[in-house]
């Protein structure tokens, strides 16, 4: 693998970033849009080819970038062995291992930023503020920024880098937002979501030291963090918009969990467990709701976060505000992870509560339970590529689980981990079509293992214009309006992606 990361360096060297990258930028465009584009020209092969081209370039080379430069790289590329892969396909035999890779790898490239991902950032963040009290007070001091000022002005960033047409922007171009707080704000926002080149090529050489190097195609992108490239004229270039948005909407997450830490965790978490029962009270209207603080009050012990009786069946729910946030899709690295501990915390919190209720210490709560089916739901934050794949379950979180088989016994299935995004879909889906989460739970689990574990797939296949959370399309619709109007930007491209 060194040996084709070095060279693909000696290729990408001599040509200057800021001619290669909008090249790598507009074909990337195309072959996101256009599935015979993507073969020829595969995005997840551009991104990193604008990563190696950042981090490997010499100024004093200007070599001119050939038209056919690209397909060159593509067959370079694809003339090569991808040693992550084969050593987790041939030598530890672990699928669920290269599912897990090659989603990080190639699928979050594929996601837009939909109108619900948008409202929700805004509920999570800036509508919520006033319960994130030492995550504002830090960003505020540290950075110069709170976090309405980091949504707003990262949106309108985000506008602006689309709406060009040529995804490069300047500071001058926000000379009309008037809000003092906002302008004064608007450097130091752009000095995060942004890197240098020799940013990138500090981040790139660090992130490949030692044996990551066999890693070299599987490590996420440093645009992902930092969506814009900031140039030697003071002007900054955007490789791919909907990544910028996501940096703009949920870039205190990243910040949080890497700065703050302890408190932004504490916070955010409340925050986001809120967030979860306020949707489900808003589409599951005619089920029973039992929140934990209820099933506290007769219990000491632990309990989930939220228990949703329906006529047949008792849906219960605990949320972790978690993502995957290690660079390196090792097994090691995967198994030692936070967000895979929480979630094995989660499961014995499910089984810990379906216990209370056997025990009769918090069975006053619901009906008899009798022939009524139970099933688990954790719903993380980012989504956990692979997490509802049985060798997954079994060798990750299954080990960070004491109540492990206790749970698999008390549920009509395995328990299930889905991202926020995709209970929202599975919530938006349930009110169109008249479908309880039990059914729609059902309905994927009597799916042969050829269709895959993802919840993702299996909703994206059943969404049409009419699933919508309708406080989340309210919010995302007003945020629009105001933020046009108030800064007087011009459309941005759309907001990309499936569904609402």
């Amino acid at each position: 693998m060194r040996r084709f990361h070095d060279g693909l360096q000696g290729k990408l060297r001599h040509f200057d970033p800021e001619q290669f990258l909008p090249l790598i930028a507009s074909q990337l465009e195309r072959s996101l849009r256009h599935v015979s584009e993507a073969r020829r020209f595969p995005p997840h092969f551009l991104v990193h080819a604008a990563e190696i081209n950042c981090a490997s370039y010499v100024p004093r080379y200007k070599t001119h970038i050939r038209e056919n430069i690209l397909a060159g790289l593509m067959n370079y590329y694809m003339s090569n062995d991808d040693c992550a892969s084969a050593y987790t396909l041939e030598d530890i035999r672990r699928i669920d291992i290269f599912f897990f890779s090659i989603y990080r790898q190639q699928l979050v490239l594929q996601q837009g930023y939909r109108m619900h991902d948008l409202a929700r950032s805004l509920r999570l963040f800036t509508d919520s503020a006033s319960d994130l009290p030492r995550t504002d007070a830090y960003l505020t001091k540290v950075f110069g920024f709170s976090i309405r000022s980091w949504q707003l002005i990262g949106f309108a960033v985000f506008a602006q880098a689309s709406g060009t047409g040529t995804s490069v922007l300047t500071p001058s171009q926000f000379s009309t937002i008037s809000d003092q707080t906002l302008q004064r704000a608007l450097v130091p926002i752009l000095d995060e979501l942004s890197d240098s080149i020799d940013g990138i090529k500090e981040v790139h050489r660090e992130s490949r030291k030692d044996n990551r190097i066999i890693y070299d195609l599987h490590i996420p992108s440093v645009f992902l963090q930092k969506p814009l490239v900031r140039l030697s004229d003071g002007r900054f270039f955007a490789l791919h918009y909907p990544w910028l948005l996501r940096g703009a909407m949920e870039g205190i997450f990243d910040i949080g969990r890497t700065r703050i830490s302890k408190d932004f965790g504490a916070e955010f978490g409340l925050v986001f467990e809120r967030y979860v029962g306020e949707i489900l009270r808003e589409c599951l209207t005619e089920a029973k709701f039992v929140p934990e603080a209820e099933m506290q009050r007769l219990t000491n012990e632990s309990v989930c976060d939220y228990a949703v009786e329906l006529p047949n069946a008792i849906v219960f729910i605990e949320c972790k505000a978690v993502g995957y946030t290690a660079s390196l899709p090792s097994v090691s690295a995967i198994e030692n992870s936070n967000a895979i501990s929480k979630i094995g915390s989660a499961f014995d919190q499910i089984a810990s509560t379906i216990q209370l209720i056997q025990r009769s210490v918090i069975g006053g709560l619901f009906e008899p339970i009798g022939e009524k089916k139970l099933y688990g739901i954790v719903v993380t934050f980012r989504h956990i590529p692979s997490a509802n794949h049985p060798d997954f379950r079994r060798s990750a979180i299954e080990p960070q689980s004491s109540l492990a088989p206790t749970l698999s016994s008390f549920l009509a299935h395995p328990a299930q981990v889905l991202d926020v995004s995709e209970l929202e879909d599975m919530l938006s889906i349930g009110l169109s079509m008249s479908v309880g989460l039990d059914s729609l739970i059902e309905e994927k689990a009597a799916l042969p293992p050829q269709a895959g574990y993802e919840w993702e797939a299996f909703l994206s296949r059943k969404m049409d214009e009419t699933c919508r959370i309708p406080s989340l399309s309210r919010r995302s619709e007003e945020f629009m309006a105001n933020h046009k109007v108030s800064y007087g930007l011009s459309d941005a491209k759309a907001v990309t992606g499936k569904g609402a």
